[in-house]
């Protein structure tokens, strides 16, 4: 005899489980799709494995940190001077001595002598070579010297060598002031403008210092301007401008000068020192004639030491005024 038929809304036997049928349930009885659900499915899976992964690496890293913060680390377990330099130099080593040559650098430098041109026996002499650190407004400072002994060297050939530097002088040549002025020069009118700001570091004493301004063409006296004089004092402020009329084609030709004056009497003035400007100087002065001639119709300026007023002079050779006209081109 079989058994009857059951009926699908009928209720399930005893000792039946209706689970099989509990997740099919579930999913038809959403409204969001399928593949929105397995996709669901899939992100919380990759989260809760990465969330494991996270707490596994940092018991591992606390695992290790603890042995490590009992230990002493000491310099005395290593063998070799390489490793204890790696890891911490000596306090002798940081103390380094003023005249180290490695602390002033190395400086290259080439030396060709011309025996044509009969200058002096050579050997005797010291050859002086001065590194500074340039300053536009203020006083360079000197990084190193080299002096080298002419007699130590072969002349016969060019030579080109690194040398080491040493420290520089201790006794710098006297300084009798400085002079700030600035230069423009504007090529298609051939206008020159000196601009005479301010001195300092004049000597004490003076009566009325002022500066006076000389151009000169082919080593001849040319133009010349002064500006007013400061009653008793050491560092004078001038601001006073000065334009000549320079041609282009001579002005590879000019030499300029700016000199610190002082009238004492009414009927007598000393020089204090002097500044020689244009193709024939040299250092800091050449350098500020070849700023002006690479930024034209531009104001350059900059603080020029005072150089004694015989020296320039001797340099300049100067002969008998000239009295020219030069024709300009049209402004």
């Amino acid at each position: 005899m079989g058994h009857p038929p059951v009926s699908p809304s009928a209720p399930a036997p005893a000792g039946t489980t209706a689970i099989p049928g509990l997740i099919p349930d579930l999913v038809a009885g959403t409204p969001w799709p399928r593949w929105a659900l397995i996709a669901g499915a899939l992100a919380a899976g990759v989260l809760l494995v990465s969330c494991l992964l996270c707490a596994a690496c940092c018991c591992c890293r606390r695992h290790r940190k603890k042995p490590r913060d009992k230990e002493s680390v000491g310099l005395g377990s290593a063998r070799g001077t390489t490793t204890t330099h790696l890891v911490q130099p000596d306090v002798d080593g940081l103390e380094s001595s003023p005249g180290d040559a490695q602390q002033w650098g190395c400086l290259q430098l080439s030396l060709e002598f011309d025996f044509g041109s009969q200058e002096a026996e050579l050997p005797g002499a010291t050859l002086q070579v001065q590194l500074f650190n340039f300053k536009r407004f203020s006083g360079h400072e000197p990084l190193g010297e080299l002096r080298l002994p002419l007699g130590t060297v072969d002349l016969q050939h060019v030579l080109e060598h690194w040398y080491l530097l040493g420290p520089p002088a201790a006794t710098q040549p006297e300084q009798v002031g400085e002079l700030c002025f600035s230069l423009r020069y504007v090529p298609s009118s051939g206008r020159l403008t000196v601009v005479v700001l301010e001195a300092r570091g004049l000597r004490p004493g003076l009566a009325e210092p002022y500066v006076k301004v000389q151009l000169m063409l082919n080593q001849r006296k040319w133009k010349k301007r002064k500006t007013a004089t400061k009653k008793g004092t050491a560092a004078p402020y001038f601001n006073e401008a000065f334009t000549f009329l320079v041609p282009f084609s001579q002005v590879q030709n000019v030499d300029l000068v700016l000199a610190v004056w002082d009238r004492s009497l009414p009927l007598r003035t000393e020089p204090v020192g002097k500044v020689h400007l244009g193709a024939r100087a040299s250092g800091q002065p050449l350098q500020h004639w070849a700023d002006m001639l690479a930024h034209a119709r531009r104001p350059i300026a900059q603080r020029h030491p005072l150089r004694p007023a015989r020296e320039v002079d001797r340099m300049l050779a100067l002969q008998p005024r000239l009295r020219l006209r030069l024709p300009l081109p049209h402004s």
